[in-house]
């Protein structure tokens, strides 16, 4: 949509910090709160390209049937030129043709108004304004070579239908094919900008995602490299001496609890992955339902919310949610 002559971009509206500094991040709530945050932009960042997607599509089918309408229009016009110049062929008589003529023309003009409410580009609209003209001014034509015909006046009928006809009816295919090429060009742009829209979304998505788990996998070293230092301060050394040495169960006792945090830690990670898998398989609303259960599990969250903007920012909106009710 436009707004003040500028495209407004809907955007998913993630509320959350840009910068962590490091030391933040050895808090497990702060982990958390970023593994929840990368995990819903790239949920929201994936619900936003599948909606892209399916209005392209939508806009694809509205622009062959666009095509496939002014086929038809081009088509009946042409048959209205040929049956028109009938009125005069030898052998031949108007008064079969000239219902046919009426009907074409008038299909033709009902044709061209359902272009004009398909189209999308200014361009297009007025050729096709000026392909209703001239239909109207073919329909005069044709009355005037009627009355040519009804005053026995052959030559002058003849003279009307292969000079105005075949005139008017040429300017009314013109037109038509103009307005095809416009809403080509319309159709072209727009998918340009959508793809440009999906890609920023999933650039920035990516990179967020990207940045917290930098982040999360520094502080996880730092915390590492605490540990083992805490762990080495525990084991004796040669040249201790005897009495400040620390007991072995202590030493066992330290060593023990490191394993038992890096296998918490392996299996977070192990879950965290899974789940960031499974949401670049998301193919639909119902499969991002899905995965975001998961993704909550994995938190041991009671329940996630993926909120979008409006167009113009003034609020927010739930798309998708799981562990709520829908009211």
């Amino acid at each position: 949509m436009l707004k003040d002559g500028v495209e407004a971009r809907p955007v998913v509206v993630l509320s959350a910090a840009t910068h962590f500094p490091l030391f933040l991040m050895r808090s497990r709530a702060v982990r958390l709160t970023s593994s929840a945050l990368a995990l819903l932009t790239l949920g929201g960042a994936a619900l936003f390209v599948w909606l892209t997607e399916q209005r392209r599509s939508a806009r694809q089918e509205v622009a062959r049937t666009f095509d496939a309408r002014a086929d038809q229009a081009t088509a009946s016009i042409n048959a209205a030129r040929a049956a028109q110049r009938a009125y005069v062929a030898p052998g031949q008589s108007s008064h079969v043709w000239m219902p046919q003529v009426k009907a074409l023309a008038n299909q033709t003009a009902a044709t061209i108004d359902q272009l004009r409410a398909l189209s999308s580009s200014n361009d297009a609209s007025q050729a096709l304004l000026e392909a209703s003209a001239s239909v109207a001014e073919f329909i005069t034509v044709d009355k005037r070579a009627r009355d040519y015909l009804d005053a026995d006046q052959p030559v002058m009928a003849g003279d009307v239908v292969f000079s105005d006809g075949g005139d008017t009816a040429a300017e009314v295919e013109t037109e038509l094919n103009t307005a095809r090429s416009a809403e080509l060009r319309a159709l072209e742009a727009e998918d340009i900008a959508m793809r440009g829209r999906e890609a920023w979304v999933a650039g920035g998505s990516g990179l967020l995602a990207a940045l917290v788990l930098l982040l999360l996998g520094a502080a996880g070293q730092r915390r590492d490299e605490a540990k083992a230092t805490r762990a080495g301060s525990l084991v004796p050394r040669s040249d201790d001496p005897p009495s400040i040495r620390p007991m072995s169960t202590v030493s066992g006792t330290t060593v023990g609890a490191t394993d038992d945090n890096h296998a918490r830690d392996f299996v977070t990670l192990s879950a965290a992955a899974e789940v960031c898998t499974a949401f670049g398989r998301v193919q639909d609303v119902a499969d991002l339902k899905r995965v975001l259960g998961q993704a909550a599990h994995a938190l041991d969250a009671s329940g996630l919310v993926v909120w979008v903007g409006s167009a113009d920012g003034a609020d927010l909106r739930p798309v998708v949610a799981h562990g709520y009710s829908d009211h």
